[in-house]
């Protein structure tokens, strides 16, 4: 057959994608498939969860993930970087100095945050230390 019927649509691709984790939940890479496949369909709260399911088999140890678990749950929060979504893209810039995703959102969240960035595009290790004092008090 052609045509549209001989397609699968995409929410059953991503449907028989989540059953076949329900089978092999240890399954990295159909995680983070999960989760760009989420954010494509712009349901973000299923997006979190599957990056956050990657994360874990991963040990928390891989600044890709967490970049883009990060820009999950930005974009599910709708709102600025900050909080969970900026200590994650700090965290993957730990990880790996040259992800550009985490280069752009951390970026993003110096200027949102009116501190001058890093060449890394986190906030300079100064203003760091200078919001944690100031908040501290």
């Amino acid at each position: 057959p052609s045509g549209s019927d001989a397609t699968p649509s995409v929410d059953a691709m991503v449907a028989a994608l989540e059953e076949r984790l329900q089978q092999n939940p240890d399954d990295i890479a159909g995680w983070k498939m999960l989760g760009r496949s989420s954010i494509q369909l712009q349901n973000y709260p299923r997006a979190v969860r599957a990056f956050e399911q990657a994360l874990q088999r991963e040990g928390g140890n891989n600044g890709d993930t967490l970049a883009e678990l990060g820009e999950a749950v930005l974009l599910e929060s709708g709102e600025r970087v900050n909080g969970r979504p900026a200590e994650l893209f700090e965290a993957a810039l730990a990880l790996t100095p040259n992800n550009p995703k985490a280069l752009f959102y951390g970026g993003i969240a110096a200027i949102e945050r009116n501190e001058p960035a890093s060449p890394n595009g986190a906030a300079t290790p100064r203003r760091r230390r200078q919001r944690r004092t100031a908040t501290s008090r």
